[in-house]
């Protein structure tokens, strides 16, 4: 919910409270000149500030329901303003600080905890401790005073102990359910990644099943032709035959390479302690001679995102395969860098080799799109696929030092004690 919302909710709320507050002083007012708490002389002021009230609030409910106008904080607290001063103008008729219905007061420093914050609830506080200041010393109501030891001084203080008292606690409460409703989001969030990420493995899992029968079946055909057929054209069946495998191993590879929903599982990861661990595996996976380098730019103690690892760990080495094979023989060997960056956090997959061609560029991330000729362009496609699905991106830069760097920016998260 934005801001706006939940200001114009909030005040729809207060709008339909007034309606019935005003319904229980209305009907307060049969008992109150019973007990003696409202003189006859000053019932007709009394329905006087009850109909005011209710003008206002149809006035309130006009304005809610114009769409052109915003709803501000500034709004609820005027709307709260009045309320308080009302409610003061008719406890002050009505017995003043000795009303049993002061406790109103109290309960709008409740309302004025849960909608307001800063200067504004701050002025709403004040306001309610005024008022209750000023309702002890009516001179209308001495004959309702108290005796004993309950003086004016210690009822005020009572009072706004406890006005201020429940106001803390509801601040309290509304930062809680305030951390707890943005913590639902990022669930929801993580939820919405997830399904992404499955639908795409699903996707690429219904690709494969529907197009291995066709495949199959022309492999079936060609072998027929093949003994069947004569030298001149038997050519032309093995270049059919070549593209044929061509097709067999991008759908292996796409299979093999699909998301499953075994491994999406969302992990609250520190990346400076899981990228060594990984770019060792994929030295002990490659030839003991690969090697790459591993380097922190900034002095950030911690590096935690949320991740899928076996995707992401496969789509890191297939980065690194695609820079092993980029990087010219005289050059550095290929690298990894890791640093925070504004939104997020920032791996480098550096290669020191010739640039990537501007076809895959201009077509960057698109399945099969590749120049390599037993390439599938899937390495690429899956890496970024995965990468946005979690809310990050997948760059290319070239630097003027040679350097080609694919940079995966994936989203920051809090440390594994939040």
């Amino acid at each position: 919910m934005d801001m706006l919302n939940e200001a114009r909710t909030k005040l729809s709320w207060l709008i339909r409270l007034r309606w019935a507050a005003l319904g229980v002083q209305s009907l307060s007012a049969i008992p109150g000149v019973a007990l003696g708490f409202l003189p006859w002389e000053y019932v007709p002021l009394y329905l006087s500030i009850i109909g005011s009230v209710a003008f206002w609030n149809l006035l309130t409910a006009r304005f809610l329901y114009s769409k052109e106008r915003q709803v501000t904080e500034t709004d609820l607290g005027i709307q709260l303003l009045a309320d308080v001063g009302t409610l003061s103008l008719l406890l002050s008729l009505t017995g003043g600080i000795y009303n049993p219905f002061t406790v109103f007061l109290l309960v709008y420093s409740v309302i004025a905890s849960l909608i307001l914050s800063g200067r504004a609830l701050a002025f709403i506080l004040t306001s309610i401790c005024l008022c209750i200041g000023l309702l002890q010393w009516d001179p209308d109501v001495s004959h309702l005073s108290l005796t004993g030891k309950v003086t004016r001084p210690i009822l005020f203080l009572a009072y706004s102990v406890v006005a201020l008292f429940l106001a803390f606690l509801t601040a309290w409460l509304s930062r809680i359910l305030s951390r707890l409703r943005e913590s639902l989001e990022t669930i929801r969030e993580q939820q919405a990644r997830l399904d992404r990420l499955r639908l795409t493995g699903a996707m690429a899992a219904g690709f494969s099943h529907e197009f291995s029968t066709p495949l199959y079946t022309l492999k079936l055909r060609l072998e027929r032709i093949r003994r069947k057929t004569s030298a001149e054209v038997l050519s032309d069946v093995e270049e059919a035959a070549l593209a044929l495998a061509q097709c067999e191993t991008i759908l292996k590879t796409l299979t093999q390479s699909g998301l499953k929903a075994e491994q999406l599982h969302l992990v609250k990861s520190d990346l400076k302690k899981i990228l060594p661990e990984w770019l060792q595996e994929w030295r002990r996976q490659n030839a003991q001679s690969a090697q790459v380098h591993f380097e922190v730019l900034d002095s950030t103690p911690e590096a935690w995102t949320e991740i899928p690892h076996l995707p992401l760990k496969k789509s890191l080495f297939d980065l690194l395969d695609n820079a092993l094979e980029a990087t010219l023989p005289e050059s550095a060997p290929p690298r990894i860098t890791l640093h925070s960056a504004p939104g997020g956090i920032l791996i480098g997959v550096w290669n020191q080799g010739p640039p990537i061609p501007q076809v895959v560029l201009d077509q960057w991330g698109e399945p099969f799109v590749t120049t390599k000729p037993e390439g599938t362009g899937l390495g690429l496609y899956n890496a970024l696929t995965l990468t946005r699905a979690l809310g990050g991106q997948l760059k290319c830069l070239r630097h003027a030092s040679e350097w080609t760097e694919l940079q995966i920016l994936l989203p920051w998260s809090e440390n594994s004690s939040s």
